[in-house]
């Protein structure tokens, strides 16, 4: 039997991109504002919540439950609050995993602080080898240049934090080096069982899968359960090491197929060019001022250009400004009205993803496919099909391919 599995993620893409690792097991994602109903379940609030999943031919056991707490931008007393309200939900013997943002961005002391518990190991692994970001000595790397030197938080207010130690502060941590993660797997469990012991954070180094999956195995070996907190990559080795389930799995995904809506909220410079790149594929695209979001007849406009098309809409440059919630909240609004024309949404950024879907009312999903790393196929009760895609991700061909493949499917 598979243990079901709790992934806690600060946003909605960030939520997909970790769920999609445990496929095909039947996987759904949770928004926090649901999570009122969910919480009066009590000791049944897991099974409750994931039991419909045998409607769709999966099973109860081993299900794995995604929350985004929407919390990325939230103060430090709301993320504790929303990631212990989402830890509440973890049923006995199940595993919580807290998905991070590979570059540490986020209040990630306050929330990881909310899932410590006395003598239960917390272990921190934050790298995603997939694109390239690392930790060597309790630093993160990206591209092999260590993160206060990237461009990575370009967009945020704040320079990025040197260690993860010290994006962790106050909490006390230790340090598994890659030596230790490389090495006998007994004395790395060791690590773990004593840095809980004297209430430290275990950071581990990594800069593969393997050593990914190596922390992990070490974690079976502490003869307890383990708290764990990383990126997509560790989602994926935890995936790797758990049984496979039993039959019934989430069926395929529906086809997602044209006329599509890609709206990119993301103000990173990175999905400008997968925004120009895909610009030759689209019937049209929509560049939208923010100060003019809230106008009266945008919308009206929006769904009048976009109508029948494939169409983008993205904001214009932020200039390295972080976009607030109130823009993200307005331009999800402002695009509503056309996503009833368009039977598949393209949706990057977290923000911009959660927002659109509360907007239309969509607000469970269940996880189908993963086309792309980040790049997640999901349903949601209205029948749309929704790709959701973390706004630093991709390469400049990232947004193009998805187009590609809708229009494959479509053909298919």
């Amino acid at each position: 039997m598979a243990i079901p599995m709790l992934l806690i993620a600060d946003d909605l893409t960030g939520a997909a991109e970790a769920a999609a690792a445990f496929l095909p097991r039947a996987v759904r994602i949770l928004p926090f504002h649901e999570l009122r109903a969910a919480r009066d379940l009590r000791a049944t609030a897991f099974d409750g919540l994931t039991g419909a999943a045998g409607r769709d031919g999966g099973t109860d056991d081993g299900q794995v439950l995604a929350v985004d707490t929407d919390s990325r931008y939230a103060t430090a007393a709301e993320a504790a609050h929303r990631c212990g309200a989402a830890l509440s939900l973890l049923p006995s013997g199940g595993t919580v995993v807290k998905k991070i943002d590979s570059t540490l961005r986020g209040p990630l002391s306050a929330e990881v602080a909310a899932l410590r518990g006395d003598g239960v190991p917390l272990v921190v692994a934050p790298a995603l080898p997939a694109l390239a970001r690392s930790v060597v000595g309790g630093a993160v790397r990206v591209g092999g240049v260590p993160l206060q030197r990237s461009a990575a938080w370009a967009a945020e207010p704040k320079p990025a934090p040197a260690t993860v130690a010290e994006a962790l502060q106050p909490a006390p941590v230790a340090v598994a080096g890659l030596d230790t993660v490389r090495g006998a797997p007994d004395a790395l469990a060791a690590a773990m069982t004593e840095a809980a012991a004297t209430g430290s954070l275990l950071v581990c180094d990594a800069e593969t899968d393997t050593d990914l999956d190596l922390i992990v195995h070490a974690g079976t070996l502490t003869g307890g359960p383990v708290r764990w907190v990383g990126s997509a990559g560790l989602a994926h080795a935890l995936a790797r090491t758990s049984r496979a389930p039993a039959a019934g799995t989430t069926p395929p995904a529906p086809t997602a197929r044209p006329p599509a809506l890609f709206v990119v909220g993301t103000a990173v410079a990175s999905a400008r060019i997968q925004i120009r790149r895909l610009a030759g594929w689209a019937d049209t695209v929509v560049e939208l001022d923010p100060a003019r979001l809230a106008d009266p007849g945008t919308a009206a406009e929006l769904a009048a250009r976009t109508a029948g098309r494939s169409a983008v809409v993205h904001l214009t440059a932020a200039h390295g400004v972080a976009r607030s919630p109130d823009v993200v909240a307005a331009l999800a609004a402002a695009v509503a009205p056309s996503t009833a024309e368009h039977p598949t949404l393209v949706l990057t950024g977290g923000e911009t993803a959660r927002a659109v879907l509360a907007a239309i009312g969509a607000g469970e999903l269940v996880v189908r496919a993963e086309w792309d790393d980040g790049v997640v196929v999901s349903t949601v009760p209205d029948g749309h099909v929704v790709v959701t895609k973390p706004g630093a991700f991709g390469d400049p061909d990232t947004l193009l391919r998805v187009a590609q493949r809708l229009t494959h499917e479509e053909d298919t």
